[in-house]
């Protein structure tokens, strides 16, 4: 994954992507920028992992009936898992000054859709792939 984020002598597209157009030039804007894409993965990753545990958890309290969720509660949960990636990212962007100084506000936005839909992503595989997470689709 990495090959694929980073070029030879200077950042990738998909990393500029991130920086601020007036820090393009700045000296370590792409290990910002990297170390800002590095940061949502591991926070969707970790968000998705929360997520789903608490979605085992209450089905499995439930009762056999309640047990199956609806699509409606289904995306319900996926946005209720939006609310730790804005806190964390929000925290961790407003206490770091290189992000706040290279990627600037667009940079941080970007990086919050990012995440969110890379979390949306991995948390609708795990409700496919693993059997104790399907929900009834109407499929």
């Amino acid at each position: 994954m990495l090959f694929i984020l980073q070029e030879e002598g200077s950042s990738s597209a998909f990393l500029r992507f991130f920086i601020d157009p007036s820090s393009y030039d700045a000296e370590g804007a792409a290990d910002v920028a990297l170390s800002w894409v590095l940061t949502g993965v591991v926070i969707a990753v970790v968000c998705t992992a929360m997520m789903a545990g608490g979605k085992w958890f209450f089905k499995v309290r439930a009762p056999m009936k309640a047990q199956r969720w609806s699509l409606l509660k289904v995306f319900g949960w996926l946005v209720l898992g939006w609310l730790p990636i804005l806190l964390t990212l929000g925290l961790i962007y407003y206490f770091s000054i290189n992000f706040t100084m290279i990627l600037a506000i667009g940079g941080y936005f970007k990086g919050v859709i990012f995440t969110a839909l890379l979390y949306a992503l991995v948390m609708i595989l795990v409700d496919f792939i693993i059997p104790r997470f399907r929900t009834d689709y109407g499929w």
